[in-house]
C-alpha cells in the first residue's frame, strides 16, 4: 500500500516528508510487513505526549539516518544513528515526545516496530 498523506494507525499518524510512504516486505525480518520511507523521511505523530520511544528500523542504503524529536512545535533533540544493512533498535528516552522525524535511507529504510509509553 502507498500513502501520499498521513496514514493513521491505532491513533498514531505516519506522514511522508517526501512524496510517499509505503508498506514493504523487503529486508529483515523476512516476510514481515514494514513501513518504508523515502530519503526525505517520515514523521510519526503521537496522540498524546509519550516517553521511552523504541523504534526498530532496518536500513540497506546510506547508513546514516537523522532523527528529530519534538514536544509540540519545539525541537527537543536531534541525533544521527548508524544503521547499515541491518535491523537496529533506536531508543529515545525523553518524556513529552509528540513527534519523531526520521530522514535518510534512500528508499531502502523501514520502520519494523514502534513501542512507547504514554507520559
Amino acid at each position: 500500500m502507498v500513502f501520499n498523506e498521513t496514514f493513521p494507525y491505532q491513533g498514531i499518524g505516519f506522514s511522508p516528508l517526501g512524496e510517499q510512504i509505503q508498506t514493504s516486505t523487503i529486508g529483515d525480518p523476512p516476510n514481515q510487513v514494514k513501513l518504508a520511507f523515502p530519503r526525505e523521511g517520515i514523521r510519526i505523530e503521537f496522540p498524546q505526549p509519550v516517553g521511552n520511544v523504541a523504534l526498530t528500523i532496518n536500513n540497506y542504503a546510506d547508513p546514516t539516518l537523522e532523527f528529530s524529536v519534538y514536544a509540540g512545535s519545539t525541537l527537543i533533540t536531534q541525533f544521527a544513528e548508524h544503521i547499515e544493512k541491518e535491523v537496529k533498535e533506536v531508543t529515545i528516552t525523553q518524556a513529552g515526545v509528540t513527534a519523531v522525524e526520521i530522514k535518510g535511507g534512500d528508499n531502502e529504510a523501514s520502520i519494523v516496530k514502534l513501542c512507547y509509553l504514554p507520559d
